[in-house]
This record gives C-alpha cells, structure tokens and sequence, in this order.
C-alpha cells in the first residue's frame, strides 16, 4: 500500500490553484454585472459610444461620462462613474 504524504509544495500548490479559481469566478461575476448594465442600459437606449481617432466616447444619458483607448475600459469608466457613491443618476439605479 502506497501511502501519499502533502508535502508544503503540494499544499502551496493547491492553494494558489484554488485562489485563481476563486478569482476567475471573481471577474467572471463582475463581468457578468458590467455586461448586464451594460445591456440594459443599451436596451433602454440610454447608452451611446463612438471611435474617434484612437479613444472610445461613451455617453449614458446624453452626458459624456468616459473616454479610453479600448471600448472594454471606456465602458468600465463609464459605470464606475456613473455609478459613484452618493451620485443620484437614474443610470446608477439600474437593476438587473
């Protein structure tokens, strides 16, 4: 009979795999909900972008709220701003 031992690489091991597990299921969530705002906000037609150059414009609202070099982070400044802690946007009260 083969007796198995965990040694302090196959624990370290373990743990780092189980943390990037747990942190792809952390973006893939925040992801999820970016994309959902996202979505609904596009729905709603409260949502605009356009290229200009080499810099995305996004706009929720008819307000100019985000400019970035890649779509991806021009939508993620867009949220974040809109969705500011003590901001009172209608933007920022949309639920899924």
């Amino acid at each position: 009979m083969k007796k198995s031992f965990l040694t302090v690489a196959s624990v370290s091991s373990l743990k780092q795999k189980t943390d990037r597990a747990f942190g792809a299921a952390e973006a893939n969530a925040q992801d999820a909900d970016l994309w959902r705002w996202f979505t609904l906000l596009v729905q709603d037609r409260r949502l605009r972008w356009c290229q200009a150059q080499d810099r995305w414009f996004v706009s929720v609202d008819n307000r100019h709220v985000a400019t970035e070099s890649s779509f991806d982070q021009a939508i993620r400044s867009a949220k974040a701003r809109v969705q500011k802690p003590g901001r009172e946007d209608r933007a920022a009260c949309v639920s899924p």
